[in-house]
């Protein structure tokens, strides 16, 4: 994620930009045990909150397709 933020930001903007990703993770990281054992207690499983973890990274997967290339940056073939 350096690396990204880094080229996604410029040398000014970087440590910001890492700074907002990783506080965005940290909400994450907080909020997806309680939200994950509220869905478990409510449906008698985990199964549905595994399947809501699935379906945001698939969500996440495909927004990351959206992101602009940097400079000079090749797609894998």
């Amino acid at each position: 994620m350096t690396a990204v933020t880094a080229d996604l930001a410029g040398p000014a903007g970087a440590a910001a930009a890492f700074g907002f990703v990783t506080f965005i993770f940290g909400l994450g990281q907080m909020a997806g045990p309680a939200v994950a054992g509220t869905i478990a207690e409510a449906r008698g499983s985990l199964d549905a909150a595994f399947g809501l973890a699935a379906a945001l990274a698939g969500l996440a997967a495909l927004l990351a397709l959206l992101l602009p290339r940097a400079a000079g940056a090749r797609r894998p073939a």
